[in-house]
């Protein structure tokens, strides 16, 4: 089954917009990720969209076919139609703001209209820009701007007309620019010096700076296109899902896109949250961007609570608490602005950002910043101390029930044992009270987490709890080895009661398949050997994934169909985690000594000069 059509995502830090097949901007906040929703037909028919239509002398054309691309490693997006008589292309891309920029220079989305004539006759095309509301197409004035409680817009163009005559196979160039800001006068100051860009010389500029920033991450020696694209697309998502300013990653560019088949699930997820962050870190660190860690930790400090306590799981991009969730009726979906879940206690936020910081050390060796955030670390370790035994919402933020969630003690363990190696490496006494709580909390979990009832480790401690996928955290850091018959016997039942079209759900009461689940199986068939079942699982995350290799939060693999938030930090994260352990996998000397049908045991009669350059590239390789 091919990879289906969905959404195409630019963005430039500070927020994003999501283009459709045929080139519209159906998702849109102005001026940032998480304010002033302009355009949201994504969610509901009745949602605002911003359309590019083109006549042919007087009669609208309708797209035979269309296709989309990304410049490969950048957010710069190629939406190309098929119309009798004509070709377009449309190139969308943000600027990414330099340092040294102004915000209004900034604050540009280019869309770059590319026309060609196939017909075998001289034609006048008109290009009209139209923003929709449920079939209510009005068009837009040059320069006219838009008003909005949090924004300003306006489209222009950088054409004196949008009447276009074309000889057979003559080509013309339309930009389409749109200017926002926070207010009117910012647009008309930035309209104002418009007239000295060249799209041209701002589009190669922007793909130069994506290209230097993905030429920086680790690269894949052995893997094939699917997954190179797979890995770097992921890493592109997550940077474009990165507030600029001060590093915050969100976990995801959308709200209210349904979860599911069923219910209503659908939540607004334009926030850092410090479970997602976590993760999107790890990814950061494993494929070599470092400095992104270090900003998002910065971050995560900047918002602790003195008594060393997150208050709430996730925070605004600005480090403000969220406003009240609020329901916005759109005709047959609701815009769903702000989470509910921002007063919930969860457990494993404190582990995530002192195991975080250590893991930015190993990586980076930057001995100065553990120094300096000495007293974060210590005083999170120590509410862990005082707060573990409380019961919690969990990892999937359950909203009427509380209880002692298996992966928030992990995650307590591994945050208080991180704490303890910090302070190993700072020359810093350790407190006796971490060590105690470190050994009482792993000798509760791996008690009340398995469920005689089950043969299994499970969500919570109680007995008939559901199957989880989270209760790998117990294998990930080494709480329970993965060959434990206790284990075991967990995957077993993770695959029997979890598995749905091959991909694997959250949870029993889940109805689709996780994406972030589904490749945390994977990790554990790495972990104990399994490549090749491991490589069935990526290879059908890589399948279910979008045209453009980008991942939603579910997906169903019958039908490559997308269900919530476009596109999700957490798919993202685990897909680039998994890729690049296969890749260690397939670039070991054993892999290769087995591969040229050379068994370790005849190492002797292989050529000593070439076993040593597969050894010393091999090792290298590893090291990293």
């Amino acid at each position: 089954m091919a990879r289906q059509k969905y959404y195409g995502i630019i963005g430039n830090g500070e927020t994003c917009a999501l283009v459709s097949k045929v080139g519209n901007i159906e998702w849109l906040c102005l001026p940032q990720f998480d304010s002033q929703v302009v355009y949201s037909k994504i969610v509901s028919s009745m949602g605002h969209s911003l359309d590019i239509d083109i006549n042919d002398n007087g009669r609208e054309l309708d797209a035979l076919k269309s296709s989309q691309e990304y410049i490969e490693g950048t957010a710069v997006l190629k939406t190309r139609l098929q119309f009798s008589g004509l070709s377009a292309q449309l190139t969308d891309f943000m600027p990414w703001p330099e340092p040294e920029a102004m915000e209004s220079e900034k604050r540009i989305i280019f869309r770059i209209l590319s026309l060609q004539n196939t017909s075998g006759k001289s034609k006048k095309f008109t290009v009209k820009v139209r923003i929709n509301r449920g079939g209510n197409r009005k068009e837009v004035r040059e320069n006219k701007i838009f008003r909005h409680d949090s924004c300003a817009y306006a489209i222009t163009f950088l054409k004196k007309s949008l009447e276009i005559k074309l000889r057979p196979k003559e080509l013309a160039e339309v930009p389409i620019i749109l200017v926002y800001g926070v207010s009117e006068d910012e647009v008309r100051k930035t309209l104002s010096k418009l007239k000295l860009l060249d799209a041209q010389l701002q589009l190669q500029k922007c793909i130069g700076l994506w290209k230097n920033w993905i030429d920086k991450s680790r690269t894949l020696e052995t893997l094939n296109a699917d997954y190179t694209k797979a890995y770097k697309q992921s890493l592109v998502a997550m940077k474009l899902l990165t507030f600029e300013k001060n590093g915050a990653i969100i976990a995801a560019g959308t709200s209210s896109l349904p979860a599911s088949i069923v219910g209503t699930h659908s939540w607004d997820y334009r926030f850092m949250w410090v479970r997602d962050a976590y993760y999107a870190c790890r990814a950061f660190l494993a494929s070599n961007h470092f400095y992104s860690v270090k900003r998002q930790l910065s971050f995560l400090f900047s918002v602790q609570e003195k008594d060393g306590h997150w208050a709430s799981p996730f925070y605004t991009i600005d480090g403000r608490m969220p406003g009240d969730e609020v329901d916005i009726d759109r005709g047959e979906a609701v815009l769903r602005l702000n989470n509910g879940a921002k007063d919930q206690l969860q457990l494993d936020s404190e582990g995530s950002v002192i195991y975080m910081a250590y893991m930015y050390f190993l990586y980076s060796k930057d001995i100065e910043f553990l120094q300096k955030h000495m007293g974060n670390i210590e005083t999170a370790a120590n509410w862990i101390c005082k707060n573990y035994m409380k019961e919690e919402n969990g990892i999937w933020e359950f909203r009427h029930k509380t209880s002692h969630w298996t992966y928030g003690k992990v995650m307590c363990y591994i945050g208080i044992d991180a704490a303890m190696k910090i302070f190993g490496l700072l020359n810093k006494k350790i407190p006796e009270q971490w060590a105690k709580t470190r050994s009482s909390i792993k000798n509760d979990v791996v008690k009340n987490s398995w469920s005689s009832y089950r043969k299994a480790f499970v969500q919570t401690y109680d007995k008939d709890s559901s199957v989880d996928i989270s209760v790998l955290a117990l294998e990930d850091y080494g709480i329970v080895k993965p060959f434990d018959k206790k284990m075991k016997s967990t995957i077993r039942l993770i695959e029997n009661k979890l598995s749905v079209n091959g991909g694997i759900k959250r949870n029993e009461d889940a109805h689709l398949p996780f994406y972030f689940a589904t490749l945390w199986l994977a990790a554990h068939h790495i972990r104990v050997g399994d490549e090749k079942r491991a490589r069935e699982i990526i290879d059908l995350c890589i399948n279910s994934s979008t045209n453009l290799y980008m991942c939603a939060e579910h997906f169903d693999p019958a039908n490559g169909l997308q269900y919530g938030n476009f596109p999700q930090t957490f798919s993202a994260s685990m897909l680039v985690e998994r890729i690049l352990e296969i890749e260690k996998k397939e670039f070991s000397l054993e892999k290769i000594l087995d591969l040229l049908g050379i068994g370790i045991r005849k190492i002797t009669h292989y050529d000593r000069n070439e076993l040593i350059k597969w050894s010393e590239a091999s090792l290298e390789y590893r090291k990293k």
